[in-house]
């Protein structure tokens, strides 16, 4: 017996990872925003706030981050696994 997943659940497991890792990504790139308003120094060595220490500014790009190169390869990822299920099930 075939068991039938409704095209719409597939959707969203295909796209789910990407948006997941899109969520941590976003808020890995705003810690150091958030611990600044908050009245903490932020260290770019540890990637962690800290209220007793001041702590050096350091220019991170943002794709030295590795929750970019995360959300980077989940969304090629489901982008392919996309295209081939739409291409062979012609579900879309």
């Amino acid at each position: 017996m075939k068991i039938s997943v409704p095209p719409p659940i597939i959707k969203w497991l295909i796209v789910l990872p990407s948006l997941v890792a899109l969520c941590f990504f976003i808020g890995q790139f705003f810690a150091p925003d958030a611990c600044l308003d908050l009245g903490g120094s932020f260290n770019y060595a540890q990637w962690a706030c800290s209220y007793t220490e001041d702590h050096a500014y350091v220019d991170t790009p943002f794709y030295l981050l590795g929750s970019f190169w995360v959300f980077a390869c989940c969304s090629v990822v489901s982008a392919l696994v996309w295209l081939c299920y739409r291409r062979r099930c012609n579900a879309f």
